[in-house]
């Protein structure tokens, strides 16, 4: 795109860049270089910045990103929370809304770890060590994020029906359990580093929210009340 902007006869560029580097810290690196010769090679970059940044944990890293390439890119389907019965949209790319975690579903958490953690039985120096350990950090917050979301999701149809209740709230269960309490990982886990991930908006958690609304209803008003307070 900047490259053809270019060639169109653009030379002035207007953008934003967030505190991400544990997910989008390359692409900040790529993407300075590019103001200054929109005609470098992507892919050479690439291989440029992993065997430069990660040096003995580059094939790993590469396969990792590779895999979220392939998830972000490839078209995921949704409703708008706002309008639920418009069409289904691509929702890929929707800033600030849960339903961008329909792009990157649990089996792609599951395809990611592995190269993760052969990066970091690779690293041999500390360095290698702690930049590997600061994209995993990231990582974790994107695959707790979504795996509560899409529990949640699965759960929300089941918890409006008395008969499908309890698989809903096993569903539920998972989605609200401490291993997936985003708040504490980047309290604790994180120390709560800016500059590795943004701090999680509440609105991404709604989806858990509305299950347990779901639930409450279901179960009746003193259940609800129990429900609504209630944390694994």
């Amino acid at each position: 795109y900047l490259e053809h902007g270019y060639d169109m006869g653009a030379r002035h560029l207007k953008a934003e860049a967030y505190m991400n580097w544990g997910l989008d810290g390359f692409k900040y690196w790529m993407h300075s270089r590019l103001m200054w010769n929109p005609r470098l090679k992507v892919d050479a970059m690439m291989d440029e910045f992993l065997t430069g940044f990660f040096k003995e944990s580059a094939a790993p890293m590469r396969q990792y990103f590779k895999i979220v390439e392939y998830y972000t890119v490839k078209p995921a389907m949704g409703r708008h929370e706002l309008r639920p019965d418009d069409d289904p949209e691509i929702v890929n790319f929707r800033f600030r809304y849960p339903t961008q975690l329909l792009s990157f579903p649990p089996k792609a958490t599951e395809d990611c770890l592995p190269h993760l953690e052969k990066a970091e039985k690779l690293a041999r120096s500390f360095l290698v060590q702690e930049r590997v350990r600061y994209f995993r950090k990231a990582f974790d917050v994107a695959r707790m994020m979504t795996l509560r979301y899409h529990h949640a999701i699965q759960a929300q149809p089941m918890l409006q029906k008395a008969e499908t209740l309890p698989q809903g709230m096993e569903l539920l269960a998972k989605a609200m359990h401490k291993d997936l309490d985003v708040d504490q990982y980047y309290k604790w886990a994180l120390r709560g580093d800016p500059y590795c991930v943004r701090y999680p908006e509440r609105s991404m958690f709604g989806a858990t929210t509305k299950a347990r609304g779901f639930a409450a209803r279901t179960l009746g008003d003193q259940a609800a009340v129990d429900l609504i307070t209630w944390r694994m």
